[in-house]
C-alpha cells in the first residue's frame, strides 16, 4: 500500500497565523491594498510573503469572535471570551470554552474544547497557545488530522516551532491515513520531532504494524514528507511446498501528481521467475487508466512438476507453457459531459494462467472495478470497450464483447461485435402518460458454430393513475419483438458424469471420447444448418392495483420513540 502525505500541517499554521495577526494587527495590509513606499526585508515579512496567494487572500478576510460573555481588561489589553467562543475568518474555525486574545502581547489561549476547522486540517486539543511573534504554538492533549485522511498526530503535548517543525511528548504518527481503520503503520513514541516535509526523529520509540508494536526502538528516523517518492516497498515473502520460497519485491515510481508505477521482481524457487509492472492515470473521480502486465518463465518447474499441477486435465487446453503472460486493465474517459469511453480487459497467455498466479495486480481496486472477487476461479477471461453517450431520459450505448474460454475451446466462444442499446422514456399528453423504449442490435461471432445477427424492441405505454390518497394503480400496453439472422453448426453439450461417444465426429471431449467427464461439459457440433431469418412478436398487456394502511404507536424505550405498522396490499395481473 503506497500512502501519500499532504502538506495540510502547513496550512494549520498559515491559517492561525494570518487569522491572528489580521486580528491583533489592524496594520496589516489586505491583498488590494497598494505596497508601502518602503518595505524593509525582515523574517516576518519573509514568511508572510511565502505564503501562497490563495491562502493569504481567503485569510484577509475580517475576524469574527463570538461568545456568551466577554470582558475586557484595559490594563493588559486582553479580551476574554467566554462561553461556546466562536473565531471565524474565511473558512478557518476556532471554537473553545473560552478564548483569550491578549492584544498587547500578540498571544492567544485557548481553553476547553478547542476544535480548530480549516479547508485542509481538522485539530482538536483540551487548551492551546499561539505566539503571533514568532509563529509558534503550544497544544496540549492534541490530535491532528488532515481533511483527506492521509495523515494522523497526536500527542499529550504538541509543540509548534518555527517553520514547519513540531515537537511530539508522549506522540503517535503516521502518514498512512489513506483507508478508515487501523493504518498499516505508525510510530509511537515518548519523544518525536517532526519536520513536515522532510524527515521525522524517535526517541523510546515503537514501530507499528496493523496496530501492534512490532519494533522497539531507541531511537529512529521516519519519513514525514509532504511529496511522494519513488522508492522500494515493503515486499512478501512466504513458503509452501507448492511454489517453494517466494519473494515479491514491489518497486514504486512517482511520475507526476496525477499518474505513478509500479514494478516488482517475483520469484517462486520450485515453479517460476518473473515480474509485474503496473500504471496509474488519475484525471478524475471517473476518469482513469490502471494498467497491470505480468510476464513469468516457468523453466525452474521440472516437466513432472508440471504435468502434476494440472488438476484438470478436461479443459480444452491442458498445457503449462514455458512463458507465460498476463494483462488486466481497466479504463474511463468523460470525452464530453455525456459521453463516455471506457475498457476493460483480462487478458492471459494459457488456461490455467490465472489458476496458477497469486498475484494478478499489484493495487487493490482491480478486483472490484472489473466485477470480480477472485481472478483464479474466473472461468472466461472477459474484455468490453465501447462509448456510452447520457441524454435527456434516456442513453445509447455502443460496445463490443471478446470472452477467451479458459474451459471450452476458443473457437466455440461466443463475442458480441459489435452490440447496441438504446433505452429510454418519454412523457406524453402533459405527462398524463409515458412512453419506455429498449432496443438492441448485436452481431453474435465466433469461429466454428452457430452465429448471426439479433435485433430486438420492447416499446410500450404506461398509464398511471392515483384516486386520492387511497388507491394507486397503472395500466401498460406493450409488445416484445425479435429478428434473428443465424447460420452455421448448432452446438451440442455432453453433460459432467456423462461417457461421450469415442472419436465422435467435430467432437472437443479429452481424449477424443470414452472418457467420464468429472470437471467440465464436453462440446460437439452437429451438422451444418443452413441460414435463415426468423421473426416474432408477442404482444402484452399489465394492470395494477394497490393501496397503503399505516399507523404510528408511541413506543417510549430507550432509543426507540415510536412503532409504525404498514400494511401494502396489492394486485397485478399480467396478460401474454
Amino acid at each position: 500500500m503506497v500512502c501519500f502525505l499532504k502538506p495540510a500541517l502547513r496550512s494549520l499554521a498559515i491559517a492561525l497565523a494570518i487569522m491572528w495577526a489580521a486580528l491583533l494587527s489592524p496594520a496589516i495590509a489586505r491583498a488590494d491594498d497598494p505596497p508601502p513606499a518602503v518595505a524593509p526585508t525582515t523574517a516576518a515579512t519573509k514568511r508572510r510573503s511565502s505564503i501562497p496567494a490563495p491562502v493569504r487572500v481567503e485569510h484577509g478576510e475580517p475576524v469574527n469572535v463570538t461568545g456568551q460573555e466577554t470582558i475586557y481588561d484595559s490594563k493588559t489589553d486582553t479580551f476574554v471570551v467566554k462561553g461556546d467562543a466562536v473565531m471565524t475568518q474565511g473558512g478557518t474555525v476556532l471554537k473553545a470554552d473560552q478564548i483569550d486574545i491578549m492584544r498587547r502581547d500578540r498571544k492567544a489561549r485557548a481553553i476547553g474544547h478547542v476544535h480548530l476547522i480549516d479547508p485542509e486540517v481538522e485539530m482538536w486539543a483540551t487548551e492551546g497557545t499561539i505566539d503571533m511573534t514568532n509563529e509558534t504554538m503550544v497544544l496540549y492533549n492534541a490530535k491532528i488530522l488532515a481533511k483527506q485522511n492521509i495523515y494522523h498526530l497526536e500527542g499529550k503535548q504538541v509543540t509548534k516551532l518555527e517553520g514547519q517543525t513540531y515537537e511530539v511528548k508522549d506522540g503517535y504518527f503516521t502518514t498512512c491515513g489513506c483507508e478508515k481503520g487501523t493504518p498499516d503503520w505508525s510510530i509511537n513514541a515518548k519523544e518525536m520531532k517532526v519536520n513536515v516535509g522532510q524527515t521525522g526523529t524517535a526517541q523510546n520509540a515503537t514501530f507499528n504494524v496493523a496496530g501492534y508494536p512490532v519494533i522497539p526502538m531507541p531511537y529512529a528516523i521516519f519519513p514525514a514528507d509532504s511529496d511522494r517518492h519513488s522508492g522500494f516497498l515493503s515486499g512478501r515473502e512466504g513458503q509452501s511446498g507448492l511454489r517453494g520460497f517466494q519473494w515479491l519485491q514491489p518497486y514504486y515510481i512517482a511520475i507526476n501528481k496525477s499518474s505513478d508505477a509500479t514494478g516488482a521482481f517475483d520469484i517462486e524457487t520450485s515453479q517460476r521467475v518473473g515480474g509485474l509492472g503496473e500504471y496509474r492515470l488519475v484525471n478524475g473521480k471517473d476518469d482513469y487508466l490502471w494498467a497491470d502486465g505480468a510476464f513469468y518463465n516457468e523453466a525452474l518447474r521440472s516437466d513432472a512438476n508440471r504435468l502434476d499441477d494440472i488438476i484438470d486435465p478436461q479443459i480444452a487446453d491442458p498445457h503449462i507453457p514455458v512463458n507465460r503472460f498476463g494483462i488486466i486493465a481497466m479504463a474511463r474517459q468523460h470525452l464530453t459531459d455525456n459521453l463516455i469511453a471506457y475498457g476493460d480487459t483480462v487478458s492471459v497467455s494459457d488456461s490455467l494462467y490465472l489458476r496458477e498466479m497469486d498475484v494478478w495486480t499489484l493495487s487493490r481496486g482491480f478486483q472490484s472495478g472489473l466485477g470480480q472477487s477472485n481472478f483464479g476461479s474466473m472461468s472466461n477471461a472477459a474484455s468490453n470497450f465501447g462509448m456510452l453517450y447520457q441524454f435527456e431520459n434516456a442513453y445509447a450505448q455502443l460496445q463490443g464483447n471478446w470472452n477467451q474460454d479458459l474451459i471450452q475451446p476458443q473457437q466455440f466462444a461466443l463475442q458480441r461485435l459489435p452490440d447496441l442499446t438504446v433505452t429510454g422514456r418519454q412523457e406524453l399528453f402533459n405527462n398524463l402518460m409515458f412512453s419506455d423504449y429498449d432496443a438492441e442490435a448485436v452481431n453474435f461471432y465466433r469461429y466454428q458454430g452457430i452465429d448471426g445477427g439479433r435485433f430486438s424492441a420492447n416499446p410500450r405505454i404506461t398509464l398511471p393513475w392515483r384516486l386520492g390518497d387511497y388507491l394507486t394503480g397503472y395500466g401498460m400496453v406493450g409488445s416484445q419483438g425479435v429478428l434473428y439472422d443465424t447460420a452455421g453448426r448448432n452446438i451440442n453439450i455432453i453433460p459432467v458424469g456423462t461417457k461421450p461417444p469415442i472419436n465422435a465426429r467435430n467432437s472437443t471431449c479429452p481424449g477424443g471420447g470414452g472418457v467420464e467427464l468429472t470437471f467440465n461439459n464436453c462440446v460437439t457440433l452437429s451438422p451444418f444448418n443452413s441460414s435463415g431469418t426468423s421473426a416474432r412478436i408477442v404482444p402484452y398487456a399489465k394492470t395494477g392495483i394497490s393501496t397503503l394502511v399505516d399507523r404510528v404507536y408511541d413506543f417510549q424505550f430507550r432509543s426507540i420513540e415510536k412503532l409504525k405498522n404498514t400494511i401494502e396490499p396489492f394486485a397485478n395481473y399480467e396478460y401474454v
